[in-house]
């Protein structure tokens, strides 16, 4: 079977030098980006397995065949209704599984992608990628111990994958073993210096035991090699203002918020540099759209009630502010005395106006 495929498979690289588009279809099946010259001989490929699965409709390792050419042409859904509709005709292959499980990682559904790369362990797929699958899925199941047990038998069989000591030093960071995590997290950058995520955690890692200046060194590397992403100019606004000082981290949580509007971190932080230099309506901004994303930021509402209460004048939304301060904090005294002396404000100006 799989001999007869090549034959045809050559007949059509042989054959096939145009191609044109077919009809309209859902938004994640198309080819991109287009035009390009792998795209294209994807493009070939796809539709000569097209043309091979009308023939043979029942034939579960061509429906294999064509998820994979979706899955490199990042054509998601197409990938998975063809490996289920392998998985259907043939349940017993193991690999079927693992590549189901490769594209539910793709779409994000992780705890449906360790199944199903468990279901490729107990059909007896043996391959170290599934393992290096597995302790991935692992990590982002929360699955700590597995995880690393999984990563760790991959990466004497990989040791060229960056991925595996990204996330073995993603865990021991978590873990706080510092010293290794380093190791690992240095490791990864060795086999990949463009890996922002590494940057990210080394970074993190450094800024939380206030080590900033090594933090900054990972970030330069990591500006001139990398692709920085919102965390990445967030945390490196964290280390700058260690260092250096807020004004000088605005610049980038402004470049954090650039990639991410909602980011909340950097929100609050622009919602206090704000705050510090005057600036209470833009301020009022920046808390209100953190507050969104994280309601409990200590502090937050009752700063914004402040806010409110001294700079904006209006003691209403001050009220709000204060009262939902004390949904999230109920033990600060501050937030009583607040709403009380506010209470009275609204008060007055109530009392005042009837004259």
């Amino acid at each position: 079977m799989q001999i007869r495929f090549y034959s045809y498979l050559l007949l059509a690289v042989a054959g096939i030098g145009l191609w044109s588009c077919g009809p309209a279809r859902l938004k994640d099946d198309y080819i991109a980006p287009l035009p390009s010259e792998a795209n294209n001989k994807l493009v070939v490929k796809i539709q000569f397995m097209n043309d091979v699965i009308r023939s043979n409709p029942n034939n579960d390792y061509y429906y294999y065949k064509r998820s994979l050419l979706n899955l490199d042409a990042e054509r998601i859904n197409a990938a998975l209704r063809d490996i289920n509709g392998a998985i259907q005709r043939e349940s017993s292959e193991g690999k079927y599984f693992f590549v189901k499980a490769k594209v539910l990682k793709e779409q994000e559904e992780y705890g449906e992608a360790l199944a199903a790369a468990k279901a490729a362990e107990r059909k007896g797929f043996i391959l170290p990628e599934l393992d290096m699958l597995m302790g991935e899925l692992c990590y982002l199941d929360s699955n700590r111990e597995d995880a690393l047990a999984y990563l760790r038998k991959a990466q004497g069989s990989l040791p060229s994958h960056y991925q595996i000591p990204h996330y073995i030093g993603s865990i021991l960071v978590e873990m706080e073993d510092t010293t290794a995590a380093v190791q690992q997290l240095n490791h990864a950058l060795e086999l990949y210096p463009g890996n922002t995520p590494t940057y990210n955690q080394l970074i993190g890692l450094y800024n939380k035991y206030q080590a900033p200046k090594i933090a900054l060194e990972y970030a330069n590397k990591g500006l001139d090699l990398a692709q920085p992403d919102d965390l990445f100019y967030y945390q490196t606004g964290e280390a700058v203002e260690k260092v250096f000082g807020i004004d000088s981290s605005n610049y980038w949580y402004d470049q954090a918020l650039r990639m991410n509007k909602q980011m909340w971190e950097a929100n609050i932080k622009k919602a206090r540099y704000e705050l510090k230099k005057g600036a209470f309506s833009q301020a009022e901004t920046y808390y209100k759209r953190a507050l969104v994303q994280k309601p409990d930021i200590e502090n937050g509402y009752f700063e914004l009630g402040y806010i409110y209460e001294y700079y904006l004048d209006d003691l209403d939304e001050a009220l709000v502010s204060y009262k939902q301060a004390a949904t999230v904090d109920s033990t600060n005294t501050r937030i009583s005395w607040n709403i009380r002396r506010v209470i009275r404000k609204i008060n007055f100006r109530e009392f005042s106006g009837t004259f």
